[in-house]
């Protein structure tokens, strides 16, 4: 899961002692979306990539209202506690499927894929193999669609329970 902390710098430890200045500045774009969190509810850069956003906070939220919650809004519909929280897992689950790094645990073929990728970055291949690329692609396609489908189907189903999600 992505670290949407203010906090959270990305590079390694040698990289930050050679470029302080790219460190520094991104440390200020970290608290001007802290001050923007705090003024607004949101960053900027949520608006710019809100999908990407309602797929890392909304499951870490529901996950934390089936486990922590008393289900006093549960919908009438759900008969007892279990059930609520068995929906809420099933939403989370849709919704956790349109994330990339769960889509590439899916693909079968993306372990040969990276593997082949790392290698022409690092200039050690030579082959040129299509066949893996065109597998993994394709099952991307075939993975995402379903993605799209999932999380059709979980905002449909959270619109219905919309009002009930508050404990």
């Amino acid at each position: 899961m992505k670290d949407y902390s203010v906090w959270n710098i990305p590079y390694t430890f040698s990289y930050k002692l050679r470029h302080p200045l790219k460190c520094a500045s991104y440390i200020l774009s970290n608290i001007k979306g802290a001050l923007q969190r705090a003024k607004y509810g949101y960053t900027y850069s949520d608006v710019w990539n809100m999908y990407d956003w309602i797929l890392h906070t909304f499951p870490p939220m529901l996950r934390h209202m089936a486990e922590n919650g008393m289900a006093a809004a549960k919908p009438p519909k759900f008969r007892t506690e279990k059930e609520w929280h068995d929906w809420l897992y099933h939403v989370i689950d849709l919704l956790e499927s349109g994330l990339e790094e769960n889509q590439d645990k899916k693909n079968e073929y993306y372990p040969a894929y990276k593997e082949y990728i790392w290698e022409k970055v690092e200039g050690n291949s030579s082959e040129n193999k299509d066949e893996i690329i065109t597998a993994y692609s394709k099952r991307a396609e075939e993975i995402e669609l379903q993605a799209m489908e999932n999380v059709k189907q979980a905002m449909a189903e959270i619109g219905e329970n919309f009002f009930y999600l508050w404990d």
